[in-house]
């Protein structure tokens, strides 16, 4: 089998919280563990504007859950990755918790 070439990867990277955002609810876990292999590899080298894009969906005047519960579970997949990683390899989960932490504080009041 021949490897998916880097512009159906991209396309994969860009279109997949769309995807998830518009998954049923038994296609959603599957696309969360896709979503979840791609960053272990891909974050935060071949995605610069994933936590910008997760980000905007924690906005509360778009009115869109789909697209906020896509994002949560997102960034969950993300935390998890690094969750018990040893402090030295959690850098990029650091490296974002300023910008999701005060987003997801919003998102709860």
């Amino acid at each position: 089998a021949a490897p998916f070439s880097q512009e159906d990867k991209q396309a994969v990277r860009a279109g997949i919280i769309d995807a998830l955002a518009e998954a049923d609810q038994l296609t959603r876990p599957q696309l969360v563990e896709i979503l979840r292999r791609i960053m272990i590899i891909d974050f935060p080298v071949r995605m610069p504007g994933f936590i910008e894009e997760v980000s905007s969906g924690f906005d509360t005047s778009t009115q869109d859950p789909k697209r906020t519960k896509a994002c949560l579970l997102a960034c969950r997949a993300l935390y998890k990755i690094y969750e018990y990683k040893p402090p030295d390899k959690r850098v990029p989960l650091i490296n974002i918790m300023p910008t999701t932490l005060p987003l997801l504080a919003t998102l709860l009041e």
